[in-house]
């Protein structure tokens, strides 16, 4: 195509949208005067243009004047036949025309031209631009304390309007501001986050995006929307939230978690101490040795992560505490405190606790020496029950070892064999390979050791 094609082309398109315009403008002429918008519940045209059709108030206004300015008898379903074919373009620089220049333009007549004619022309001011509610500025008496910015003569205030407006003074205000501090809301001044919110899966559920579903004020019933009176699960998902609402939806959480914190604690005070069984279960369970260091930080250190099941028993240890079954959680110190209590009553009368040696000697330096029995007391009238052989350890690392072993008093003793020694060693030779086996704690690993070295010793010196 030549330049004279292309355009023509243009032309001919201008030509058909302006009889677009002109066929939109006769249908939002006769919603408008019928008030038929109000059937799906909205207050003006403007409202019902924007929502249904994404036009917004200037564009809805310039179809419905190029509709009534050029139909034939201002009825709106024919255009005049002097402007059928004038484009788009032309009609909308036509519309400010007085009547006498509109005879003036024909169809050569250039868009150019016409604003020439519009540039020569001596009229009178444009009319004052109106707000979005149709009310011009609200002008004050010289003098008055009043001095809000609004419209409709003090009706509208601009600081609570949400309303996208030609002759905003002032920003909307937030919901949550002090009258002595009314700082801006962040979304509905700004066209940025109006167009992310554009793009949110929410959109259709915006209040900002569509006034019509937010509350309305009392007394005007004007929308109010905010971030606020939407729902909390839009709120969460929506990017463009503001601060304000983010803040309370944090404040929530916290309140929440309070609240199942303090639930939690009733139902915590409520549960029972844990029982002397299952205390002296957990004890065992959890492989506590008669030479353990039993304190609250071993304690925690060791079994803060374990969890220990088995038949009709289950405890689980956190970084709080432990909790036995399902009784009340006790802290480490309180478990410290019980495993030291049966760790008393489960050791023998005649216990020592042994002394820990230097991790670099491995040499077992002692004597061991027979223990006399306890003498019968002649003046019993019962015989006493026959005393049972014990062994003890008696370490003496300064003393010279003796020359010979002092002698045994006939009589007063029950002396013992190589047999009975050999047996104890065998039993002590067959618990230590069970718990290197099984993986026993190293303390019980290494008691049963020195023992068994012991008695190997005590074999080899008087036997």
């Amino acid at each position: 195509m030549d330049y004279k094609e292309y355009k023509n082309r243009i032309f001919e398109r201008l030509n058909s949208a302006a009889d677009d315009f002109f066929t939109i403008g006769f249908y939002l002429r006769k919603i408008h005067e019928g008030e038929l918008y109000k059937e799906d519940g909205y207050k003006n045209i403007w409202d019902f243009a924007k929502s249904e059709y994404g036009l917004s108030i200037s564009s809805a206004s310039r179809f419905m004047a190029i509709n009534s300015r050029f139909s034939l008898d201002g009825a709106g379903e024919v255009m005049q036949q002097k402007f059928v074919g004038m484009g788009v373009s032309k009609l909308q620089e036509m519309l400010s025309l007085p009547d006498e220049d509109l005879e003036k333009v024909t169809r050569e007549t250039t868009v150019k031209e016409i604003r020439e004619m519009k540039a020569a022309r001596i009229t009178e001011p444009d009319p004052e631009p109106l707000s979005a509610l149709g009310f011009p500025k609200t002008v004050r008496p010289e003098g008055s304390l009043l001095d809000t910015p609004g419209c409709g003569g003090g009706k509208y205030s601009c600081f609570l309007c949400s309303r996208e407006c030609e002759i905003r003074q002032e920003p909307r205000t937030c919901r949550t501001a002090p009258m002595s501090n009314r700082f801006p809301c962040t979304v509905v001044n700004n066209d940025v986050v109006k167009r992310r919110m554009g793009y949110s899966l929410y959109r259709d559920q915006c209040q900002i995006l569509h006034p019509e579903l937010a509350p309305v004020t009392e007394g005007d019933n004007e929308p109010d929307p905010c971030c606020l009176n939407c729902p909390a699960d839009i709120r969460r998902c929506c990017v463009c939230c503001c601060d304000v609402a983010k803040q309370q939806m944090a404040d929530e959480k916290k309140q929440k978690a309070a609240e199942e914190r303090q639930k939690e604690r009733r139902i915590e005070e409520q549960r029972e101490y844990p029982s002397d069984p299952l205390l002296r279960k957990a004890y065992d369970k959890l492989g506590i040795d008669i030479n353990d260091n039993i304190t609250a930080k071993n304690l925690k250190e060791a079994y803060r992560d374990r969890v220990c099941m088995h038949k009709g028993f289950h405890c689980q240890g956190s970084a709080r505490g432990l909790r036995i079954n399902n009784c009340k959680e006790l802290t480490w110190v309180q478990v410290a405190k019980e495993f030291l209590r049966i760790q008393e009553n489960i050791r023998p009368a005649t216990y020592v606790v042994p002394q820990k040696e230097p991790e670099h000697q491995d040499i077992i330096d002692a004597e061991f020496v027979e223990v006399e029995d306890v003498k019968k007391t002649e003046a019993a009238p019962e015989p006493a029950p026959e005393p049972e052989k014990t062994i003890t350890v008696i370490q003496e690392p300064e003393k010279p070892e003796p020359e010979t072993s002092p002698e045994k008093p006939s009589g007063e003793t029950e002396e013992y064999g190589y047999e009975d020694v050999r047996k104890v060693l065998d039993m002590y030779e067959a618990d230590l390979q069970k718990y290197m086996d099984g993986g026993a704690p190293v303390t019980v690993i290494r008691t049963h050791q020195i023992v068994v070295d012991a008695l190997r010793l005590l074999l080899i010196k008087l036997f």
